[in-house]
């Protein structure tokens, strides 16, 4: 993490690209493992970000593969086998914020309501889904609740 003393703060981080893992920080990035490159393996990679007491985590997925996996609606299943959920806490089993599935051009962001959110990424191996790249995103922290 590094900051800028002039007019502009500058935030760098690097990419933790590993298949899962415990984050935290202020800020931070992750991506897929293969990410920039495609790949047609198995994954079921989960990260657990937890940040300082008080704090939202706000999560920003930057570039997002098509993952191909809508149902015929147009809709993120519960069947999708490839795809990103996004849940409060520290576990998947928590109440999933966003899924993820398919090609979408304007992302947004995911705020935590405590200061804790859990990805996890699921990329169904095999040729007939093809090679993903899967994606790239990144976290930043605020204040859960603010006086005015």
């Amino acid at each position: 993490l590094s900051f800028d003393a002039e007019f502009n703060k500058k935030l760098d981080w690097t990419i933790f690209a590993d298949c899962g893992g415990h984050l935290g920080g202020l800020n931070g990035a992750l991506s897929a493992p293969q990410y920039p490159l495609k790949d047609s393996r198995t994954l079921n990679c989960d990260w657990h970000i937890a940040v300082a007491a008080g704090n939202l985590v706000r999560f920003t997925i930057t570039t997002l593969d098509d993952l191909n996996s809508a149902d015929s609606n147009g809709f993120c299943s519960s069947f999708a086998p490839n795809y990103i959920d996004v849940a409060e806490g520290p576990s998947v089993s928590a109440r999933i914020l966003r899924r993820y599935c398919k090609k979408e051009v304007s992302l947004s962001s995911v705020d935590s309501e405590t200061n804790q959110l859990t990805v996890r990424y699921r990329q169904h191996g095999g040729t007939h889904f093809g090679s993903l790249f899967g994606f790239l995103a990144h976290y930043t922290t605020g204040l859960l609740y603010c006086c005015t």
